[in-house]
């Protein structure tokens, strides 16, 4: 994934603690890893914002 970003878009995180299975899965996941991704996914998306269509 890392090659798709410049170096001013890179970040690297660390989660203590979190094994090779667990570092996609369980408490960890959630409360370490997967909030960092989501927050890094979020301020470097660049698709652009659409309003919601009533149905």
């Amino acid at each position: 994934m890392h090659g798709h970003f410049g170096e001013a878009q890179a970040a690297h995180f660390t989660a203590d603690k979190a094994g090779h299975y667990g570092i996609f899965s369980g408490r960890r996941w959630r409360t370490m890893v997967y909030p960092q991704l989501r927050e890094f996914i979020l301020e470097h998306d660049k698709t652009p914002k659409t309003e919601a269509v009533p149905a």
